[in-house]
């Protein structure tokens, strides 16, 4: 993963985990059932365009 927050979302899930530092990223996240952060930006960006297409065509941020 190439983002800053990379580094505090690993050292979240060790300590939801209780994981030793050498844990694998892959399986810690298999193991706590939470989606990557690559995915969960996806799904937050797709739910923003919905959103931005569902209002009037005389929003202001349509224009």
């Amino acid at each position: 993963m190439s983002n800053y927050a990379s580094l505090i979302w690993w050292q979240a899930l060790r300590k939801i985990l209780g994981t030793f530092r050498t844990s694998p990223i892959q399986a810690m996240e298999v193991e706590a059932s939470l989606p990557l952060p690559a995915i969960q930006l996806d799904t937050a960006t797709r739910k923003y365009a919905f959103q931005l297409a569902k209002l009037s065509p005389d929003y202001l941020v349509n224009r």
